[in-house]
């Protein structure tokens, strides 16, 4: 099941965040319905969103000022946010994790400022 899905803010790529712990990332230039599930996805990374029933579903967001990073919080332990960036092939890998002991909730909706260089 997918809880969210966004495109870049070039559009060149779509990222989606799913209930069975993958992101999927596709180059939108490329995909082709070949399945009947849907377009084979680019890349896929194991991130850990099982919220259960009581927690808001993980969305990741993009950087508006780099159309190839994005971020998603994380049920890791201790809590955590991940930043992840895309390369021209669309496979995605973890550029940052920022945890700590003191972040006692889970991030599950993250944001990149518009103009400057942190995230809200």
């Amino acid at each position: 099941c997918v809880t969210g899905a966004r495109y870049s803010p070039d559009g060149k790529y779509l990222v989606s965040c799913n209930n069975d712990c993958l992101l999927r990332i596709w180059n939108t230039a490329t995909i082709k319905n070949k399945r009947p599930n849907g377009p084979e996805p680019n890349s896929q990374v194991r991130h850990d969103t099982r919220t259960g029933r009581w927690l808001t579903k993980f969305k990741c967001e993009w950087d508006p000022k780099q159309s190839n990073v994005f971020i998603v919080g994380s049920m890791d332990r201790p809590r955590c946010v991940e930043i992840f960036g895309v390369n021209d092939d669309a496979k995605a890998s973890r550029i940052m994790r920022l945890r700590d002991d003191y972040v006692g909730s889970v991030q599950s909706i993250n944001v990149f400022h518009e103009t400057r260089d942190v995230i809200l």
